[in-house]
């Protein structure tokens, strides 16, 4: 590990949790152009980028709207906002640390300068800093790359620069990628307000997810191989236990419906007679309510897992892609189930499976009406919340969207228990998580997911 002699530091998201104020008065210049936002959550994109960037890509605003926009933000933001902020834990200490071991600190944001001032005496940090650049209010020195060239004179004064001996720290793909316009380190932390695979699709030399695995970098201090587990134990536990409270869940519901047709069994000879008869459709009729009692779970989990919710001119025109896509997704879903049907028909080891036959004629056993709404609507929908929803995005948020695919989908093909169904979930989960990722509504999948459950049900049904 390099022991850097020169740290560059963002501000916003990286040594203070801003979003409060930040978003605050975001909702209150939105407001001044009639602009409702009541969820704040949907305005942390305007936390590191500058703010004409965040108010055209997000709204639209041409350059005179942005200055208005900008305006009415800082009108509250300058006496408020700018005190609605919290120094991350540990920060300080760190920044102690890093002075003590004679490393020259510099804050590089596009924060204008006068805040930055403000921001670093409010927590009583501006004395580690050797060197402390902002954005000026004339409009110049706004982007990260302006920033950072301020911040390299100032160190080096037009000398040559160590580009070995430098890191910048940030949590936005901004800082990423000044850096690498610098030929400089980069370390990118997670905890910020990036929106998730952001800072990974900018490979950044290092990540981290909080101050312990900040200071090894920023230090050059050695990694235990018991530390290097911790985190990676942590993540898998993080990805994999929601899938065990789905399966808990529904598991619990099955046996508690199960016990109560043994208990009506006991009834009397006609009553078992009719249970006994019709097993198959009541262990079909107990999968449906017990995906039914998922909901409640797998929501609040896809809510927790889905870290930065979209904004509204992004929600709007994710809406309006997936209008447009209804259909072609509809036939891709039916076109690709089928034809993996007929294709897996042909393999002759694949309908030898007795677990896939056990498995069909269960599903089978229930009229065309029942199944459609059971495995084209409930089901699916269950499915998508846990394995797209909950696990995709925890997934992605590890270690990347091209992994998150591949392995959500594998988990998901394994999910269903034997090998006809393992390639034909897996298949369609690689293309329901990558609609997913292209369409960013879950309602992508699910539309997708429906179609091909009850299509193949309604043809095999019917051809049976």
């Amino acid at each position: 590990m390099k022991h850097y002699q020169y740290i560059l530091f963002d501000l916003d998201g990286t040594l203070t949790d801003s979003g409060e104020g930040i978003t605050k008065s975001a909702q209150h210049a939105l407001k001044h152009f009639g602009i409702e936002e009541d969820n704040l959550q949907k305005l942390e994109h305007f936390v590191g980028p500058p703010l004409g960037e965040s108010f055209e890509k997000s709204y639209g605003f041409d350059p005179e709207k942005q200055k208005e926009a900008i305006r009415i933000f800082r009108e509250r933001y300058n006496d408020i906002g700018v005190f609605e902020n919290k120094l991350y834990p540990g920060i300080a200490s760190l920044l102690a640390e890093c002075k003590a071991e004679g490393v020259k600190l510099a804050i590089a944001s596009s924060k204008p300068m006068h805040l930055v001032e403000k921001v670093l005496k409010h927590f009583d940090i501006w004395q580690y800093f050797d060197v402390k650049v902002g954005s000026l209010l004339d409009g110049t020195r706004e982007t990260k790359e302006d920033v950072m060239h301020e911040v390299m004179h100032q160190f080096f004064d037009a000398g040559e620069i160590p580009k070995e001996q430098i890191l910048m720290v940030g949590d936005r793909k901004f800082d990423v990628l000044a850096a690498q316009k610098f030929g400089i380190d980069c370390l990118a932390v997670t905890y910020g307000y990036a929106p998730e695979g952001e800072l990974r699709a900018c490979h950044p030399t290092y990540m981290a997810d909080d101050i312990m695995q900040m200071r090894r970098v920023m230090l050059g201090h050695q990694v235990s191989q018991e530390e290097i587990a911790r985190p990676a134990i942590r993540k898998s536990i993080d990805i994999l236990m929601p899938l065990f409270l789905y399966w808990l869940v529904s598991g619990l519901v099955v046996s508690i419906g199960a016990t109560l047709v043994g208990i009506a069994a006991l009834q009397g000879d006609d009553t078992a007679r009719t249970i006994s008869a019709n097993s198959t459709q009541i262990a079909v009729y107990l999968s449906a309510i017990a995906a039914v009692c998922t909901y409640p779970v797998t929501l609040f989990l896809y809510r927790k897992s889905v870290t930065l919710p979209m904004s509204q001119g992004s929600l709007l025109r994710a809406r309006k892609r997936l209008i447009k896509w209804t259909l072609p997704i509809v036939v891709c879903s039916a076109v690709l189930s089928v034809g993996l049907n007929l294709l897996f028909a042909q393999i002759p080891f694949l309908q030898d499976s007795g677990r896939f036959q056990e498995t069909a004629n269960v599903q089978y056993s229930v009229s065309i009406v029942s199944g459609v709404i059971i495995f084209g609507l409930i089901v699916p929908i269950a499915e998508e919340l846990v394995f797209r929803g909950v696990l995709y995005n925890r997934i992605k948020r590890s270690f990347g969207v091209e992994l998150a695919i591949v392995l959500s989908a594998l988990i998901f093909g394994l999910y269903h228990g034997n090998i006809v169904q393992f390639l034909y979930a897996t298949i369609l989960g690689l293309v329901m998580a990558y609609l997913y990722e292209k369409c960013e509504l879950l309602l992508a999948p699910i539309l997708f997911h429906c179609a091909a459950n009850t299509v193949v049900f309604v043809v095999s049904k019917l051809s049976m």
